[in-house]
């Protein structure tokens, strides 16, 4: 940081960067998301608030998500042991409702993989059964092929078929053309890079990929009599997937946890034939302190909001969430945090599963069976508050204490229209993050107030580094677009 001397901008957007030294970075960004401008504005970045998360009225759904999919641009949700169809209709008066159809059970109580081929949608309950759901008129069965090789962990399609790998070895399978009942005893190969066990599929620009424990190998249609796909040569990547669920498509491309041999884990990304870590090292530090457990039940998900894309990861009670868009303008890996708050309680993004459909995102849930709708003019997730925090770059002056006569923060001030003056609390560490300090709080301004200044004044003298963190859990617009202050170094 410069030497402090009038009014300076503070640095605050850097997201989540918290080291192993907290003196060195106490950096965290919960529930904000840094937004870098692709020109000039009032500041070169800023930080937003994560979606809030709108109910959709649809009728009553107990269970906790357990996989979501959309097939001929109609969502399905797995909830506990039910298969269920959400339905939209557009009324007379041009407003909208939504009902569900319980198509079935799904047995088991884990996550599900999911696929279709336009008519028949797959559902795998890995290490368990697997099941076809048909259309018109509804049908759930049981895949009770002879020659089905199950238990499949993960299922995909690609060229007309549904391709399986079967749990626990290094097999790969698919049905027959276009039929997810019927299967050849023949279609089947076992992955050949490494005898590792296959972890899970995934296709990509029409090319299917066997993700192992320690490689993924491609592999690409040859109209084989028998099994139809087989390897590219020279396209063995020497990394594998940790979680069954812990690959999906981002950025053009595809992202996974997972490592190399005698490697910790890191987050990947397929990139021109090759892998560029998009993690960071603090990501990186909690990965690989968290438990084997953690991350065996670790998943992934991908959104996109008003231009940013979002890849995040969940693993125990942690969410993290790499923004793409804010990471290419802004020339560094930017994450951040996601939480929600349950009885008084911080857990994981309680998100367990997202869809596009109805021209909007929709999201199955960890804590019960209701489905929502990310919403960034929501300031609450089903009517509970998002706490946010912010605790920025340290301030600090080569070693130096100073005096602050006043600390700004820019809000998006007078722009609610539920809250009238909401707060925003800030606190602080001199000991690196490890203690702060009690919380200050000040007023963004009634609702219409636009402009209003949010200072925090007389703060007397800096010790020599000092961690500056803001706190906002308010039911209206958290936009920070700016941090400023008025020093006298040297004192």
């Amino acid at each position: 940081m410069p030497k402090p001397n009038g009014r300076i901008n503070l640095p605050f957007t850097n997201g989540f960067y918290q080291s192993r030294s907290l003196p060195l970075s106490a950096q965290r960004c919960v529930n904000w998301y840094t937004n870098v401008s692709e020109t000039q504005t009032l500041s070169r970045e800023c930080l937003f608030g994560t979606p809030g998360i709108s109910m959709i009225d649809a009728g009553q759904m107990l269970e906790p998500n357990r996989g979501s999919h959309v097939m001929s641009e109609i969502p399905f949700f797995v909830n506990g042991n039910t298969l269920y169809r959400l339905n939209r209709t557009v009324n007379p008066d041009l407003t909208e409702s939504f009902s569900v159809d319980s198509l079935g059970t799904i047995e088991g109580s884990g996550r599900v993989s999911m696929a279709d081929n336009g008519l028949q949608l797959c559902i795998v309950v890995p290490g368990g059964k697997a099941y076809i759901f048909t259309q018109s008129p509804d049908s759930l069965v049981e895949i009770t092929d002879p020659d089905f090789a199950g238990p499949a962990e993960t299922v995909v399609f690609i060229d007309g078929y549904f391709v399986f790998n079967k749990t626990n070895s290094n097999i790969i399978f698919h049905s027959e053309l276009r039929d997810g009942t019927a299967y050849n005893a023949l279609d089947f190969a076992e992955a050949e890079a490494d005898p590792d066990n296959t972890v899970a599929l995934h296709v990509h620009r029409n090319t299917l990929y066997v993700l192992g424990k320690e490689t993924i190998e491609p592999y690409s249609n040859v109209g084989s009599t028998e099994f139809v796909f087989a390897p590219i040569r020279g396209g063995v990547l020497n990394k594998g997937l940790r979680s069954t669920f812990g690959v999906h498509e981002f950025n053009q491309s595809f992202a996974f946890i997972g490592s190399g041999a005698d490697e910790g884990e890191a987050i990947w990304l397929f990139q021109g034939g090759g892998l560029t870590k998009i993690s960071t090292i603090p990501v990186d530090v909690l990965l690989q302190n968290a438990t084997p457990e953690q991350l065996n039940e670790s998943y992934v998900f991908y959104h996109s909001l008003n231009g940013a894309h979002f890849f995040g990861i969940t693993f125990g009670a942690k969410t993290l969430s790499f923004d793409s868009t804010a990471t290419k303008y802004g020339s560094r890996m930017i994450w951040h945090e996601r939480s929600s708050r349950i009885d008084e309680s911080d857990i994981q993004w309680r998100v367990s599963t997202l869809v596009n459909a109805y021209n909007r995102t929709l999201v199955g849930d960890i804590v019960d069976g209701r489905i929502g709708e990310l919403n960034d003019e929501a300031y609450q997730e089903y009517g509970n508050v998002i706490v946010r925090l912010c605790a920025g770059q340290p301030f600090e002056n080569t070693g130096v204490s100073m005096n602050i006569a006043q600390i700004e923060a820019v809000f998006d001030a007078g722009s609610g229209t539920l809250v009238n003056n909401p707060l925003v609390g800030m606190d602080y560490s001199d000991n690196g993050g490890r203690s702060f300090s009690d919380k200050l709080f000040r007023g963004l301004g009634k609702i219409g107030e636009y402009g209003r200044r949010t200072i925090w004044r007389r703060l007397g003298r800096f010790s020599r580094s000092r961690v500056l963190r803001f706190h906002f859990s308010e039911n209206s617009n958290p936009s920070f677009l700016k941090l400023e202050a008025n020093a006298k170094s040297g004192v």
